[in-house]
């Protein structure tokens, strides 16, 4: 069984510290490095060998909250974990692969993050045998805000993404769903449970 390195992004040192303790003799689980903020943090996870962060959405303004993706968009293979203990819409915490509450005990944050790494193991072998129906994370993202109605500029800016590559994206949606409707992709996304119908303008 692969073994989970985490990478911590959280601004408290008790929660930090919190997690090197409760994971010290794990053999399943690695604490591979810790930041306490946003600084530098791409380039130290680029070196870090982590396959899961592990970081608080509060280090991202509510501007920013839809950007999460985009800022680490260089570590395509990395689970990324929400640590959570403070209210977040739904919207922010669909970007995250796992999500761990700080009430959570030892054994059911070891049994998410395991699930989390083998979930992901085996979407990158369905992806290495050529399967490209599945929608990566960033097309998810596209559909999730085409179908909440924003268009290309607009999804753009909330990406932090250009134009072009939406209209990439937008490209690889439809040819992988077939559907080339926006009223199609709308109810694609909600029967994938990517958009609830209140988010529908």
């Amino acid at each position: 069984m692969k073994k989970a390195r985490i990478f911590i992004i959280e601004p408290s040192e008790l929660i930090i510290k919190g997690f090197y303790n409760m994971f010290s003799h794990s053999t399943t689980i690695d604490i591979v490095g810790h930041l306490y903020n946003l600084e530098k943090s791409q380039e130290t996870l680029l070196k870090s060998d982590a396959n899961i962060l592990l970081i608080n959405p509060r280090l991202f303004s509510f501007s920013d909250r839809f950007s999460i993706r985009a800022y680490f968009q260089n570590l395509n293979n990395i689970i990324l974990g929400a640590i959570i203990y403070n209210y977040h819409d739904n919207d922010t915490l669909n970007q995250y692969n796992l999500l761990i509450d700080i009430t959570d005990n030892k054994h059911y944050i070891e049994n998410k993050i395991i699930s989390s790494l083998s979930n992901n193991h085996d979407n990158e072998h369905i992806s290495n045998n050529g399967d490209n129906s599945e929608l990566s994370y960033r097309e998810k993202d596209v559909l999730t805000l085409l179908a909440k109605g924003m268009m290309n500029k607009e999804i753009a800016d909330a990406l932090n993404i250009s134009i072009h590559t939406v209209i990439s994206h937008r490209k690889n949606i439809t040819r992988k769903t077939d559907i080339k409707s926006i009223a199609g992709l709308t109810v694609y996304a909600l029967l994938h449970n990517l958009i609830d119908k209140n988010d529908i303008i």
